[in-house]
């Protein structure tokens, strides 16, 4: 389980981000808790998966550049999951500055855990 870990953890991320792209469970209503807090959300869920990515590329997958191929994987899943929102349904609309945001996020955790790799458990 242990050698997994990092995967499950990815993938049920990964889940989460979809079943929020598609439906809205909360705030049935469409009002916003602050301004830009679509914004906010996209750049924290994206760059959580991305950590995830990471973790699994470096730890679980080893790859040489895994914050490249985390970095790639996340961002076309984010545009994906744009498209699809924008061309497969009906009540929801896919943004390009939601897409900006989605790499927004993932840049940042990756500037982040360059930096600080201890921080983040990540081995240099």
């Amino acid at each position: 389980m242990k050698k997994n870990l990092w995967k499950i953890l990815t993938l049920l991320w990964a889940s989460i981000i979809i079943y929020f792209s598609f439906f809205s469970p909360f705030n049935p209503d469409g009002k916003a808790f602050f301004k830009h807090q679509d914004k906010v959300g996209h750049v924290i869920f994206y760059a959580i998966l991305t950590y995830g990515l990471i973790k699994v590329f470096s730890q679980e997958i080893i790859f040489n550049s895994p914050f490249k191929l985390a970095s790639t994987v996340g961002l076309v899943f984010g545009i994906l999951i744009e498209l699809f929102q924008h061309y497969a349904t009906t009540h929801r609309e896919g943004s390009t500055m939601d897409a900006l945001a989605n790499a927004m996020g993932i840049i940042l955790i990756v500037l982040l855990v360059r930096q600080y790799p201890k921080f983040f458990f990540i081995k240099s």
